[in-house]
């Protein structure tokens, strides 16, 4: 963050951030940015939290790998938006490589979640 790695769009609202060194890639004179790497980590913080508070059912089957998959996810998807990268990725620039890394893991925690349900709905049969 202190870099200017992860820079985000031009914004000059609440938490604006303003990178000084002349070596981050995101310091241009004058023009104050998301900090789209605090956004982040605030939001895994909120996770880890959400998690560790969670009532544990049954471990070893999945779901909680499933649950954090899709969390983060979705967490990466909406952070993507904030970026400022002058090269987004794929589909005309709408979606990023990582977004698109997000949608496979969504499903791959969806999947999770569906095998951890199905497995435990067969064993209070």
């Amino acid at each position: 963050f202190l870099g200017g790695c992860g820079f985000g769009k031009a914004w000059d609202g609440p938490w604006a951030v303003h990178y000084r060194h002349p070596a981050a890639p995101a310091s241009f004179p004058g023009l104050f940015r998301h900090p789209v790497p605090l956004y982040e980590s605030a939001a895994l913080l909120l996770l880890a939290f959400a998690l560790l508070l969670w009532p544990k059912q049954k471990t070893g089957d999945g779901r909680w790998v499933g649950v954090y998959l899709v969390s983060y996810a979705v967490i990466r998807s909406l952070v993507e938006t904030l970026r400022g990268d002058q090269v987004r990725g794929l589909i005309g620039g709408v979606i990023s490589h990582s977004q698109l890394i997000s949608i496979a893991m969504a499903a791959v925690g969806g999947w999770l979640i569906w095998r951890a349900r199905r497995r435990a709905a067969r064993m209070d049969a």
